[in-house]
């Protein structure tokens, strides 16, 4: 009996090889400049999946703070992308790129704005702590990823 519960504990994992999403690198430039008043920070994120049917895996969006960005996976060198993606045997590699715009207009109303006042806000899908949030979809349940931290912070960037 005892070796028969053995067994089936060491059989186990191989059986249920469960997905595994993890962060492998992260890191923000921070950057202003352009049009007087704009500013933002730039992140790239890198995230491993690994032990996922390939086919039944698909990113959504990623939140940082209250700002969503859809994610566009690049696929046969389109030109509208934020997320490249390469594929292994066993795992999955994302590189994703997103920017969250902090710009402000003290005194001149924004050209670019429809001039409607008022400011819809968003809120991400699950309460998270840390710097962003992943969506993803896993056999058509979505999922989700915090990410915690940033491990390299470039020096900022201010353009003339």
């Amino acid at each position: 009996m005892r070796r028969a519960a053995l067994l089936i504990l060491l059989i186990m994992p191989m059986v249920t090889y469960a997905q595994n999403v993890k962060l492998i690198n992260s890191s923000s430039t921070d950057w202003s400049g352009g049009v007087a008043g704009h500013a933002g920070t730039r992140y790239t994120f890198t995230i491993e999946c690994s032990g996922i049917d390939k086919t039944a895996f698909s990113l959504d969006t990623i939140w940082i703070g209250n700002d969503p960005t859809r994610l566009l996976v690049k696929i046969d060198d389109k030109t509208a992308f934020n997320t490249v993606c390469k594929a292994g045997k066993k795992s999955i590699v994302y590189t994703i790129n997103v920017a969250v715009d902090r710009s402000f207009h003290s005194s001149v109303e924004d050209p670019y704005s429809s001039g409607n006042k008022t400011i819809k806000t968003a809120k991400p899908p699950v309460k998270y702590k840390g710097v962003a949030l992943l969506v993803y979809h896993y056999k058509g349940q979505p999922c989700y990823y915090a990410i915690d931290k940033i491990t390299t912070k470039y020096p900022s960037i201010s353009y003339p």
